[in-house]
């Protein structure tokens, strides 16, 4: 049917209805006629009149709608029960009943609603509210379910209150230019020529289309705007459902005094706040059913693209939202629904999710949005999955206060953060792969998430951020490229960390400030610095590999007690742990293979390393500076250069160790160092395992010494080897330790002042020298026994050291040898029978107290 052949039947029938009300009961045709007869100046009064009244319903209204104070319209349509409002229209009807009982065609109803309509024309902007009760005033009858067809000029508000469940609009091609918002109180379909050609543009306050109560639209391939300066959103629901489909929605004008305006579309479910803020009102008939959006593009809407509230869980599928001046699409309340499929680009959020809402986002591509891919903050339970995130200003995924997302198998593009998660929030982060962004994942402010089995590749400065109090769980993730850092800790974080592994970049993972928590079964390769650890930082790190660090596997310069536990590590270039600063690092059961220096320990470091394995170093272990470490139950294998040198003002314990096979050097004390070496096994040429004392020959005879892995060693062609080697000025203490297989035990030289005392030094063939002074070198050897060297004790030189109470058990050539210039105090020593005991070449003058030894000249 036509709109203008069933608007003229309807107009009929409603005026039929109302004149059948009035007091005297005269019929339409009677007020006609009498009216028609009346002098000019009789219409003239009635005219007044008829004037006058519509003043009075005008009034009424504005007093009406100043009564509601601070009601909104969004709270008006949605309350079922607004007080007065019952007896407004109550007092209308009888303004109206009284007004149209003139025996006049210039008062009937239509005579009336002109009167009204220019009064109304008057006021300055009326909005959602006047709208509706505008509509209550010109339409209190009968309507019907119709499908109407409509041309541009036709009047749509009308039209909708007319029509009943079921009915249609559908809209020729042109532009529908709307003064005031279309009100959907019941099932209605509004549908289009096409969104490029059927144009419904809207300069009504608050609403371009408002469905409300029972009422349920459908809009198909139309173009909906605001235009103008009047805040209004273009489609708003309050407890009805929409479906939208190949719909434009665009051009919302907010207001930041008026909430509600500023919205391509708002969902609500219509629930009122009662006075405790609760909500305690719904109204509809029953549950609203989900809307759906489906081919959609909103766009260039001041506030949100769509905003959907409360509980309910709208279908937003294959849609654009483009270009909104806040976020895309916003989640409020309890709502849920689903994103899918769709393109959300250029807002300034891409999606928000707040309070407690659930959404479920995925298979989306969320790119250049001005601030945040997606945002999620409150309470929310969204689930962010599979989509494709890229080019937004700050971060692809925001995650704040206490939101407890779950975050899935997205793609991550270029943006500075890829997902950061702050506040209190409990996020779960699976399976994403982030590339290209400035910082992979950041856990920042009292953050709990877990972060499990990412792929972070070619990030910028950090993969995995952990800052301020937060405590992630990070599981499994993969860091690739030439990033920064891998793993930053820094603030008081304190992360659980396992399964990580880091394949290029600068450094694999660094603690600073007071950062901590544990870091185990990584794997760190291909850095300058595979882990770092600064400031207060007190991590554990145990059960890692490290491999082919260009600089260092871990450098701990903490003044905390770091944990460095159980770890591998394999092939540094140069360093496989240094130890810094004023660290009291614990190192315990690693392993260190290859590069320069196993483990270095220099400044005033305090370090403790405990049951290390340390195998292939040119060094293995560098003391310095004024470090004093714990050195216990190591064991230094193969070196090729020295086991452990000390240097500097360095001192602390080197206890309880083991050196197999130095290549020159078992321990090396130089400068003003003054360790305590204490208690240590330093073997050369010993099956690994073999007690070098086994089979030590009592009587002399060196065949039944320990079987040698090289049968060289000792002889004369091999290079010289020396257990330890005290030089500079150095105070060491030396005492009870095994030195087995050198050519000289124990060389102290320069102006070292050692206390050498109760060692055990088998030289396990016959020849070298069980323990050497030479230089200026002075100090004490006492309580020490010596066995299968070619000299027990010799001394060089200038050298002035203390010989007191020693045991030559087995010499091949002279138990004790002094030369040179050499002055040393010598006695209470015993030396064996068979071979020469103590002898003297001039011009060395000894100081002789009682030995057992026989004294002998020998050759100058």
């Amino acid at each position: 049917m036509r709109f203008r052949d069933w608007l003229r039947l309807s107009v009929v029938v409603l005026g039929l209805l109302l004149v059948s009300c009035s007091s005297d009961g005269q019929t339409a045709a009677a007020a006609d006629s009498a009216a028609n007869s009346e002098p000019l100046e009789g219409r003239d009064a009635v005219a007044s009149i008829c004037e006058a009244d519509a003043q009075r319903v005008v009034d009424r209204l504005l007093a009406f709608t100043s009564d509601l104070g601070d009601v909104g319209p969004q709270e008006f349509l949605a309350d079922g029960d607004i007080d007065g409002l019952r007896e407004f229209q109550n007092d209308v009807g009888q303004i109206i009943s009284e007004s149209t009982n003139q025996n006049s065609t210039l008062c009937d109803l239509n005579g009336l609603q002109q009167f009204v309509d220019a009064k109304l024309a008057e006021l300055d902007a009326t909005n959602l509210i006047t709208s509706y009760l505008v509509s209550t005033i010109r339409f209190g009858g009968n309507i019907e379910t119709a499908d109407i067809a409509v041309e541009p000029g036709d009047d749509l508000v009308a039209i909708l209150a007319l029509l009943d469940d079921g009915s249609s609009i559908t809209f020729g091609p042109g532009t529908y230019v709307l003064d005031s918002p279309l009100l959907v109180g019941r099932d209605i379909s509004l549908i289009g020529a096409g969104r490029e050609t059927t144009i419904l543009e809207s300069t009504a306050a608050d609403a371009a289309i408002a469905v409300f109560g029972d009422g349920a639209l459908r809009l198909r391939d139309l173009d909906v705007s605001h235009s103008g300066d009047r805040p209004a959103s273009v489609i708003l629901a309050f407890g009805a459902p929409v479906d939208i489909e190949r719909v434009n929605v665009r051009g919302a004008r907010g207001d930041a005094e008026q909430g509600g305006t500023g919205n391509g579309v708002l969902l609500s479910a219509g629930i009122i706040p009662g006075p405790d803020g609760a909500a305690d009102t719904t109204v509809g008939s029953g549950e609203v059913k989900d809307s759906v959006l489906v081919d959609v593009q909103v766009s260039n809407n001041e506030v949100a693209g769509i905003a959907v509230n409360d509980r309910l869980a709208p279908v937003i599928e294959n849609a654009r939202i483009l270009d909104n001046e806040l976020c895309g699409i916003c989640f409020l309340g309890e709502s849920a629904g689903i994103v899918e499929a769709s393109t959300i680009e250029g807002n300034a959020f891409g999606v928000q999710a707040g309070d407690r809402s659930a959404p479920i986002v995925r298979n989306n591509t969320i790119r250049s949005n001005g601030v945040v891919g997606v945002v999620i903050v409150g309470e929310s339970g969204a689930l962010i999955e599979s989509n494709i995130i890229e080019d937004n200003g700050e971060a692809a995924i925001a995650v704040q206060e206490s939101a407890s997302p779950q975050i899935m198998t997205n793609t991550i593009g270029t943006q500075p953060f890829g997902i950061t998660l702050v506040g209190t929030s409990t996020a779960t982060v699976t399976n994403n792969v982030v590339t290209g962004a400035d910082v992979g994942v950041q856990a920042a402010d009292m953050a709990t998430p877990v972060i499990r089995g990412n792929e972070l590749v070619s990030i910028e400065i950090a993969g995995i951020v952990n800052r301020d109090s937060s405590a992630a769980d990070v599981v499994d993730n993969t860091i690739t490229g030439n990033q920064s850092v891998g793993v930053l800790v820094e603030g008081e974080s304190s992360p659980t960390i396992s399964g990580l592994s880091v394949d290029g970049g600068n450094v694999g993972a660094s603690y600073r400030e007071s950062g901590g928590g544990s870091l185990e079964q990584s794997s760190f390769a291909s850095q300058e610095i595979g882990i770092q650890i600064e400031d207060d930082a007190v991590p554990t790190i145990s059960s890692n590999s490290f491999d082919g660090h260009s600089a260092a596997a871990i450098v701990v310069r903490s003044d905390g007690e770091a944990k460095i536990l159980n770890n591998e590590i394999t092939s540094p270039d140069t360093l496989g742990v240094g130890v810094a600063g004023a660290s009291s690092a614990r190192l315990e059961g690693n392993t260190v293979t290859g590069g320069e220096t196993a483990v270095s320990l220099i400044e005033s470091s305090r370090a403790r390393l405990v049951d290390n394995t340390l195998t292939g170093q040119l060094v293995s272990v560098q003391v310095a500076d004024e470090s004093q470490p714990v050195l216990e139950g190591n064991r230094i294998l193969s070196a090729t250069g020295v086991g452990i040198v000390y240097r500097d003002a360095s001192g602390g314990e080197f206890r309880d160790n083991t050196i197999v096979d130095p290549g020159t050097v078992g321990v090396q004390l130089i400068d003003d160092s003054a360790p305590s070496i204490t208690g240590n096994a330093i073997l050369l040429g010993v099956i690994d395992g073999a007690d070098p004392t086994e089979g030590s020959a009592e009587d002399g005879d060196p065949a039944d010494k320990p079987q040698l892995v090289d049968e060289t060693a000792g002889q004369g062609e091999a290079t010289i080897t020396v257990a330890i080697l005290i030089s500079g000025s150095s105070r060491a203490t030396v005492s009870s330790n095994e030195l087995y297989g050198f050519i000289v035990g124990v060389q102290v030289e320069a102006t070292a002042r050692p206390d050498v005392t109760d060692n055990i030094i088998d030289g396990g063939a016959a020849q070298g020298v069980g323990v050497l002074h030479r230089d200026e070198a002075a100090g004490t050897a006492s309580g020490n026994r010596t066995r299968l060297h070619a000299i027990g004790f010799q001394v060089d030189d200038r050298a002035s050291p203390a010989l007191i109470d020693n045991t030559i058990e087995w010499a091949s050539d002279v138990a004790i040898l002094v030369q040179g210039s050499s002055t040393p105090r010598i006695e209470g020593n015993v030396c064996p029978t068979g071979v020469a005991g103590l002898g003297v070449r001039a011009p060395a003058a000894p100081e002789l107290g009682i030995n057992s030894c026989e004294l002998v000249a020998a050759e100058s």
